[in-house]
């Protein structure tokens, strides 16, 4: 069977994923994860790109089965589409540059000009948290993640807000000299969506018995340390207390 599977090409090196490697030109975490669950099943993977926020309509227009990428469960997503078991968890974080200062608590970022990715779970969690604590946050709304990091190292904004696993990525691949600020808010879990159709419930239940064997033998941890520079397939939040907060 043949499972087609949207990306939006980014993510994997802070960069644009498509390099010529021999798989469609794409590497990176989600396509490693899609390959082996596709070699679990018998299926046979392909990889459409598009913008995330076009990802969404390709997917309800059957132009592509699944997502591939830190895909959120937020409650609006939840209500239209059927959701795998997390095969990570992640959370929205601040990063911003070491010339600020030290963000010892989320009042540093009020009144600040953060970047975010509008069609992201970082962009709702940004919302909550300026409603929250009344920062008066001056949020620059972007297309998609990519542009978060490099917004911030040029000086458009003073701080960007992110999916924790992204920073991370950002951080290593770039040596960026970036600070990570925590708020330890929403840790959310990072799934396969799939239309609520007989199909998309198939799946749903072969990326299921997948994520869990990859689970038990250790290959989700492995890929989640080559790529993401961490084990982040565990559902303890508490294993955020090791992560690097500066670099």
């Amino acid at each position: 069977m043949k499972v087609i599977v949207g990306t939006t090409g980014q993510g994997a090196n802070w960069a644009q994923t498509a390099e010529k490697n021999g798989t469609q030109g794409l590497e990176g975490f989600a396509i490693d994860l899609w390959n082996e669950i596709g070699k679990r099943n018998g299926w046979t993977i392909e990889f459409r790109q598009g913008e995330f926020a076009g990802l969404w309509g390709m997917l309800d227009n059957d132009q592509i089965d699944s997502i591939a990428g830190n895909i959120s469960e937020t409650p609006p997503r939840m209500e239209k589409y059927i959701f795998s078991e997390p095969f990570y968890v992640d959370n929205s974080v601040f990063i911003y540059k070491p010339v600020l200062g030290t963000a010892e608590d989320i009042q540093f970022f009020k009144n600040k000009k953060v970047s975010v990715g509008a069609p992201t779970s970082s962009k709702l969690v940004m919302d909550e948290l300026d409603e929250k604590y009344g920062l008066q946050i001056q949020a620059i709304n972007l297309d998609t993640q990519a542009d978060v990091v490099p917004n911030v190292l040029s000086g458009i904004s003073e701080a960007g807000l992110l999916d924790k696993s992204v920073a991370n990525i950002a951080i290593f691949s770039l040596k960026a000299d970036l600070k990570i600020f925590d708020p330890h808010y929403r840790v959310m879990g990072s799934a396969c969506p799939f239309k609520k159709t007989e199909r998309g419930k198939k799946l749903e239940e072969g990326v299921n018995k997948a994520i869990a064997s990859m689970k038990k033998d250790g290959t989700l941890k492995s890929l989640s340390e080559k790529w993401l520079h961490d084990d982040l397939s565990g559902m303890d939040a508490g294993f955020w207390n090791h992560w690097v907060q500066s670099k």
